[in-house]
């Protein structure tokens, strides 16, 4: 157990970590990400290529928020997004943080 400078506690067991009860998994290799947008709300999943759930978040919609949790998926994850009402700011973020996105159909 390690207690960080702003006073959360973190244990680090092998490649994962967990952050305040949250789990946290870092792993090498290419990361796959799937994004559900709605008009507040965000889900957003991570894995690896042979399809281990790496991470499920719930986010509110925020340019920052949106851009913390993919940076997590490493350079150049693949991330689809269902093209649904309102997606523009959401592919805007992603672009500029290097992900390989796919647009969905709804």
């Amino acid at each position: 157990m390690v207690r960080c400078l702003w006073g959360i506690r973190t244990e680090v067991v092998g490649l994962i970590g967990i952050v305040a009860g949250h789990r946290l998994v870092v792993v090498g290799g290419k990361q796959f990400v799937g994004i559900d947008l709605h008009r507040r709300r965000t889900v957003i999943v991570r894995t690896t290529a042979s399809g281990e759930v790496l991470e499920a978040v719930r986010i509110v919609n925020d340019v920052q928020r949106l851009a913390s949790v993919i940076a997590r998926a490493g350079q150049g994850p693949e991330v689809v997004l269902e093209a649904t009402y309102g997606w523009y700011w959401a592919v805007d973020a992603l672009q500029a943080g290097g992900a390989n996105l796919h647009l969905a159909h709804p």
